[in-house]
């Protein structure tokens, strides 16, 4: 075995053993919010693989996807700023949420000079992916999560980190531990879109801190504002955690492990839920996790928030 693909078989082996059940981080979690310990759950994805590999500011179509979720004024200094500040947030965050499927083999480096069809031939054969992901993804798709594997290959995670599925967060909402996490808290904090989730809460008595943040730059509609740089430096000057273990739950992305790091650095407990925000209103905005998790494309009944509440009251 070449020096390259020992060491990275190595980093790979000690993410697999550290992997544990959703359950097992809530537990950590849970802990967190008894003693009202500041803590910050992050999950890491394709687009954070772009983002740490550094390659959005010399590799146009890393740039391109990035501009994908930002619009064309987030430059590659404005990118590299952001990634430092993502690297803060893996460095410092009580749980971190990885795809098992990225740890599930190794891709050597030099995989990534192949050609589009070779590369996605040799990653298919690498990876245990999700059924449905294996037949649907394509060479751009498969790019990106080879930049997170990299990562996860040359990248130590902290090891006082609960490492889980970055799926976690559908577990937790699932089992309706997100809705008894808000339902036991004297106020809760939102990061999102999703502003209706924020009058949701309140129609069931919960005090709320909304924050909001725009959608992508590609799915933008009129009015449209950038979520990076222009909504996030406001964001950093205006996040107020009221209280020490204040819970705030954030959906927003790339940018939403940065928020988690800064929620923590101020007393807080910030968790990324990510698009459970879309699904407690019942828009099926990851339909590859739907069909893996709950077998249906569409959001299942128990996932919408609103017969949660009303199943806590």
């Amino acid at each position: 075995m070449c020096p390259d693909i020992s060491a990275r078989a190595g980093r790979i082996a000690v993410l697999r053993r550290r992997l544990v059940p959703a359950s097992t981080a809530a537990t950590r979690l849970q802990t967190c919010i008894d003693g009202r310990t500041p803590a910050a759950a992050i999950r890491l994805g394709d687009g954070e693989g772009v983002l740490l590999s550094g390659r959005a500011g010399r590799d146009q179509a890393c740039y391109d996807y990035c501009v994908s979720h930002f619009g064309p004024a987030a430059t590659p200094a404005d990118l590299k700023q952001l990634r430092d500040t993502l690297q803060e947030a893996v460095a410092s965050a009580d749980v971190i949420g990885i795809r098992p499927d990225m740890v599930s083999g190794v891709l050597p480096s030099r995989d990534h000079d192949l050609p589009d069809d070779q590369f996605l031939e040799a990653f298919r054969g690498i990876f245990a992916l999700r059924p449905a992901e294996h037949r649907l993804i394509d060479s751009t798709g498969a790019r990106r999560l080879g930049l997170l594997h990299d990562f996860f290959c040359r990248q130590e995670l902290p090891p006082a980190a609960v490492i889980t599925s970055a799926w976690c967060h559908f577990a937790w909402s699932a089992s309706g531990l997100l809705a008894r996490w808000m339902g036991s808290a004297a106020r809760i904090g939102l990061i999102t879109n999703r502003p209706a989730l924020a009058e949701l809460l309140r129609s069931h008595g919960k005090q709320v801190d909304l924050y909001r943040v725009p959608d992508k730059f590609c799915d933008r509609r009129p009015g449209w504002t950038p979520h990076f740089p222009n909504r996030y430096a406001r964001l950093r000057d205006e996040l107020d955690v009221r209280y020490r273990g204040q819970v705030f739950l954030v959906g927003a992305g790339i940018c939403g492990k940065a928020y988690c790091h800064w929620i923590k650095q101020r007393g807080g407990i910030g968790i990324d839920v990510g698009s459970v925000y879309d699904a407690w209103l019942g828009l099926a905005s990851r339909r590859l996790v739907m069909e893996s998790m709950f077998g249906s494309k569409s959001v299942p009944p128990q996932l919408l928030l609103a017969s949660q509440l009303s199943t806590e009251q």
